[in-house]
């Protein structure tokens, strides 16, 4: 089946220590079409997306968060029931 419109949000929570534990949470969001076997990709260093290796940065909304040293997670949220989707992440120390 293919999807013609698709809404989806990318989320990351990360802890951070300091005389305790902070929990800070941020969604990054995506509005366009992804059609089966699209590539969406987001770099948050350079504050761009490609869909397809065109412009998508359009259909963002929200911050582009930096992921935190040690465990992130990450969560894939759309209005489908279930899907199946690839996720591949992708951390560059900054220096």
């Amino acid at each position: 089946m293919a999807v013609k419109q698709a809404s989806c949000a990318i989320a990351v929570s990360a802890s951070v220590g300091a005389n305790g534990v902070a929990w800070l949470t941020q969604t990054l969001a995506y509005t366009g079409a992804l059609d089966p076997g699209n590539v969406l990709e987001i770099d948050c260093n350079c504050f761009s997306a490609l869909k397809n290796a065109a412009n998508a940065r359009m259909y963002l909304s929200g911050p582009f968060f930096q992921l935190g040293v040690g465990s992130n997670e990450l969560t894939w949220t759309d209005a489908e029931g279930s899907r199946t989707i690839g996720l591949q992440v992708t951390r560059a120390p900054r220096y």
